[in-house]
């Protein structure tokens, strides 16, 4: 008889972390993000955009890069995947002619071993990333995050957090005209300038994923090789609450929160069967 228990229990913890991994992708887009790109497709040359404002911008999947990788923590409980790029030529292009007045940028990131420097991570260009970029989360050359925006002057904040290869960060950058810039790391402000900028730049007609750029400040950025998972473009400025909120979602819940949510479910499955 201890069996078929067994088997309750353990299909109830399976569908307690479904739940929960659920919640993530939900409360981004309960946020309407104007661009979210999962990047959990397994084939083909299209990355989907599930955002609930924009009109499906679309990304393009260039040079072949690895579908199907493992994503962020809370992903391996639905299966979810990500993309990963080798850093030489691949990328992911998002063709979106709209230039907000404010942005916030929202992305997970794992760099491989000998990509912790130096990187770009997403850009906002009218083509060609070494002529013109701005919007821009990349990895210095000394390893840290940062924010780079021109608004007829080069704009850049930079984090604290050292990279370490083969570690997930939730990675967020947001500007406003006549305001200032921030950026969060792992959930946390880490840098920030007041401003004023004056008006972001808007000339740019793409995103990209994973590129390179030019220099502005101790560059150029070469191509990015490791994960992305999760990138979300917004056209406001997303408050600090909700960043936090995003990176905790995005965590592997601890196996005492799936227990609990579990045993609950077994006690209303008993209950049930009493009555």
């Amino acid at each position: 008889m201890a069996k078929p228990l067994v088997s309750v229990t353990l299909a109830l913890l399976a569908l307690a972390a479904t739940a929960h991994a659920g919640v993530y992708d939900a409360n981004v887009l309960a946020d309407n993000p104007r661009i979210y790109q999962r990047l959990n497709e397994l084939s083909g040359t299209t990355a989907f955009d599930i955002a609930p404002l924009g009109g499906a911008q679309n990304g393009i999947y260039t040079n072949g890069p690895t579908l199907g990788v493992a994503g962020i923590p809370i992903g391996v409980f639905l299966g979810d995947t990500a993309v990963r790029l080798n850093g030489t030529n691949q990328t992911v292009q998002i063709l979106d002619s709209f230039n907000p007045t404010a942005y916030s940028l929202e992305m997970w990131v794992k760099a491989d071993a000998g990509s912790t420097t130096g990187r770009g991570l997403i850009v906002r260009t009218a083509g060609d990333p070494n002529g013109t970029w701005s919007h821009e989360l990349r990895i210095t050359n000394t390893g840290q995050f940062q924010q780079y925006t021109y608004d007829g002057s080069l704009r850049w904040i930079t984090g604290t957090t050292v990279v370490q290869p083969d570690t997930w960060y939730d990675v967020v950058a947001t500007a406003i005209n006549g305001g200032g810039m921030n950026l969060y790391v792992n959930g946390a402000l880490e840098a920030t300038w007041p401003g004023p900028l004056g008006t972001l730049w808007t000339g740019g007609n793409q995103w990209l994923l994973g590129s390179h750029s030019g220099d502005g400040n101790g560059g150029p950025y070469t191509n990015f090789a490791g994960t992305l998972d999760e990138v979300a473009v917004y056209d406001y400025v997303l408050s600090p609450q909700d960043i936090a909120e995003h990176y905790q979602l995005g965590l592997a819940p601890e196996p005492a929160t799936l227990t609990l949510l579990a045993l609950g479910g077994l006690g209303l499955l008993r209950r049930r069967r009493k009555a």
